[in-house]
């Protein structure tokens, strides 16, 4: 009895070490689980913010892009960081326990030419917790449609009396114009049944150029259905040219407020010709020399004003149809298209800019491609 009493001694005493043993063992599973979690968790933690700190660093790389306009070539750029330029270090406002603490991540970005016009982009923030980088596809889109230079004079209405002679000049001296260019657009309700007037006596063209009622050069017309002209100058919305405009640190796109046009200046070269949005009708001042495009959005529009304005691209008045009337245009104004250059140009423009330009010297605007935003590398 008494042997029987010890081997179930024994026995209980086994039982204990083994259920000791299973609880260490359960304990110790539970410990590196819980380990493991939060390992877990502050590697999201960490993935996640420097995610967010990449797409910071590509929000300025784009930017970068468009205000810089960067010659793309093969291969990889060099690397813009905040000690080159292009972007600023990313600081994170991070939840840490009861209390909030800023981890700085370090930016930087390059590209890569693809084909055509399309460039990859790679934006990486990088800190001592881990790294993260975005990329992003964007393809180089000009500001303006391709005939925005085609016709010097753009009207979204009928011409009124023309009292003045100025010089609208789309023809080169031995008689030719760029295939498809234009003297003038307007709407088809104003038009006549040609498309070539070479007399100008009608009221739609009457004294366009110096010598009176008569032309010292044909005028073509273009016709258009539509009275807004906005659409078939301009690639972006009015909205998004207003905020490119407002970011533009290129100074190359210029957005003039109502009653601003009074203040207005040379603007613009043939190497670097601007474009130019007014909100109310043109109001040039004496011997103002303007390079690009001039895009009125007034109706009724006088061009009077203190004399010798030369403009060489496009003035187009968008206004309302049939409400606008061009009156007191002073004689010794010039309108002269783009691709006039050399002995064709008209010599009161300074020598630098009597050269051709064209819509490529527009070509400041970066447009993301759809779908191909990447999570390239996580580290």
């Amino acid at each position: 009895m008494a042997m029987q009493n010890r081997q179930t001694g024994y026995y209980t005493i086994a039982i204990v070490v083994i259920l000791g043993l299973l609880s260490l063992l359960a304990s110790r599973t539970m410990t590196i689980a819980t380990q493991d979690a939060v390992r877990l968790s502050v590697q999201e933690q960490t993935s996640t913010e420097a995610f967010y700190a990449a797409e910071q660093v590509m929000g300025q790389a784009l930017s970068w892009i468009q205000a810089n306009t960067p010659t793309y070539t093969s291969g990889t750029s060099a690397t813009y960081t905040a000690a080159t330029a292009g972007v600023n270090d990313v600081v994170i406002d991070a939840a840490q326990g009861a209390s909030d603490s800023d981890r700085s991540y370090t930016a930087e970005f390059w590209y890569v030419q693809g084909s055509s016009s399309s460039v990859r982009v790679f934006a990486r923030a990088t800190n001592a917790l881990g790294s993260q980088t975005v990329s992003q596809w964007i393809v180089e889109q000009s500001l303006i449609v391709g005939e925005a230079l085609d016709t010097p004079i753009g009207l979204g209405g009928c011409f009124g009396t023309i009292n003045g002679s100025p010089e609208i000049n789309a023809v080169r001296d031995d008689g030719t114009r760029a295939s498809g260019s234009n003297t003038l657009r307007l709407p088809a309700s104003c038009g006549t049944a040609s498309s070539v007037t070479t007399s100008c006596n009608g009221s739609d063209y009457g004294k366009l150029n110096k010598s009176g009622n008569g032309c010292t050069e044909p005028i073509y017309a273009e016709y258009t259905s539509s009275s807004d002209l906005w659409g078939s100058t301009f690639s972006l919305s009015e909205a998004d040219m207003k905020t490119l405009a407002d970011s533009s640190s290129t100074d190359n796109v210029h957005w003039i407020e109502s009653g601003g046009s009074q203040s207005l200046s040379s603007y613009g070269s043939a190497a670097s010709p601007i474009i130019l949005i007014l909100e109310d009708c043109p109001s040039l001042p004496a011997n103002t020399e303007i390079i690009g495009i001039i895009f009125s959005k007034g109706s009724n529009c006088s061009l009077q004003g203190s004399g010798n304005q030369r403009i060489k691209g496009s003035l187009i008045i968008n206004g309302a149809s049939g409400g606008n009337s061009i009156n007191q245009w002073n004689a010794n104004d010039v309108v002269e298209a783009a691709y006039i250059s050399g002995s064709d140009s008209d010599s009161g423009f300074s020598a630098s800019n009597q050269v051709a330009f064209d819509e490529t010297a527009f070509a400041g605007n970066v447009k993301l491609l759809p779908g191909t935003w990447t999570d390239t590398d996580a580290n």
